[in-house]
């Protein structure tokens, strides 16, 4: 699983290169008189870590927090305009927060279970509403020291998937995914160090699928393995080696100054203390503060955390499980959003009435991929470029 998850000044690269040779090997069942059965066959991969498909099971489902249907009991908090904001609902060590739809508030939009201690977030139920209308989809994400471990998806009311994370020995990270409505497993194992990875997928009865790898010899040069079965025994394997040279087309798409993060927000003064216009929930808590004549607004939620600032041409949005997204209006209908996610990784985005670019990094500051493309109808945009950079920096392919 390969994640593409700021700065205000990242050094990107200096010459790119495109993928200009391939070699590709593939093999079959007959040919190699191959038999192996499941585990079997992974450890002939040396994938000690997939070799015990039994551990697939240890995923246990989260429960829904709510049914979308139920009518909530708790304190009812509303914003200084009238509007309900939150439901709460107390025990004694944690608390748990409904947030209504913005446009239909008889509809909750999501829950926190929030340890009334610590602040954090343990759990997180979100319902997929469009347009006022909840369309049965609902997702579970457990939380442990602000960090995402742990998801369940539901469609109407029924488990759809299940999923966990978490970081092994030597900086690897470990994800399984438990398909029910696919009847499959997945599992990954991926060195974010070494930019290497492998995964494997299993049937209902934990016999294995498929299996493949990839791996970065050096900045040049990368090797991806595909393995497929049928009935637990090897039918092809697929083995392909890439190389890189430099190219010279001259486009360095990355030197666009537009494409640059935006810095995260810099909390210099406590907005919350600062004197200003202040607005006020029902419960008495903050809900907002305008401050030096209106050039800072910041908003609060009802847990008296920093949901959002607004300062010039600039949105600062803070996202739970500490990730930040910035919204900047340049004008003449350009927008430019750049979003931070927890690890450090994010992408930057510039958006026009007419045309759209996207830059990818990672949580090394270096590029992972660059998009580009121009609207066509109803807001919608057509991606007309494609570029993509190994860990090094360089341009691996381009389409």
């Amino acid at each position: 699983m390969i994640r593409v998850n700021g700065l205000s000044t990242i050094n990107y690269i200096s010459r790119p290169a495109f993928r200009a040779d391939e070699t590709k090997q593939e093999t079959s069942n007959t040919e190699q008189n191959v038999s192996m059965k499941g585990a079997e066959a992974l450890a002939s991969y040396n994938l000690s870590i997939l070799k015990h498909p039994e551990k697939l099971d240890n995923i246990e489902p989260l429960e829904l927090i709510f049914n979308p249907q139920d009518e909530i009991e708790g304190e009812r908090i509303y914003t200084s305009e009238g509007k309900l904001r939150a439901i709460v609902k107390e025990d004694e060590n944690t608390k748990t927060v409904y947030t209504p739809d913005e446009e239909n508030e008889n509809l909750i939009a999501s829950a926190e279970v929030i340890d009334k201690n610590t602040l954090q977030v343990l759990m997180r139920q979100n319902n997929s509403i469009e347009d006022g209308e909840y369309d049965g989809e609902s997702q579970v994400i457990k939380y442990a020291d602000g960090k995402f471990i742990q998801n369940s998806t539901y469609k109407n009311g029924v488990l759809d998937s299940s999923s966990m994370t978490k970081m092994v020995k030597n900086n690897q990270e470990l994800y399984i995914i438990k398909d029910i409505a696919a009847e499959e497993y997945y599992i990954s194992l991926d060195n974010n160090k070494t930019n290497s990875g492998l995964y494997a997928v299993f049937d209902k009865d934990k016999q294995i699928k498929s299996y493949g790898e990839y791996q970065n010899i050096n900045s040049a040069k990368k090797v991806e393995t595909d393995v497929n079965f049928y009935n637990g025994s090897i039918i092809s394997i697929d083995k392909r080696e890439f190389t890189t040279i430099p190219n010279q087309l001259g486009r360095e798409k990355l030197n666009n100054p537009e494409l640059l993060p935006t810095p995260k927000y810099k909390h210099e003064i406590d907005l919350k203390g600062q004197k200003g216009e202040i607005s006020y929930y029902s419960n008495g808590a903050i809900e907002k503060n305008v401050i030096k004549d209106g050039e800072i607004t910041a908003y609060f939620d009802i847990n008296g955390r920093l949901e959002k600032v607004i300062e010039g041409n600039k949105e600062f949005k803070f996202i739970p499980d500490g990730g930040e997204e910035i919204i900047e209006f340049l004008g003449d209908d350009k927008k430019r959003t750049t979003r931070y996610y927890q690890d450090g990784s994010g992408y930057v985005e510039i958006k026009s009435k007419d045309n759209y670019a996207e830059i990818d990094f990672d949580e090394n500051k270096k590029p992972c991929r660059y998009y580009e493309g121009s609207s066509y109808a109803n807001d919608e945009y057509r991606r007309n470029l494609a570029l993509r950079f190994n860990n090094k920096g360089m341009l691996t392919d381009a389409y």
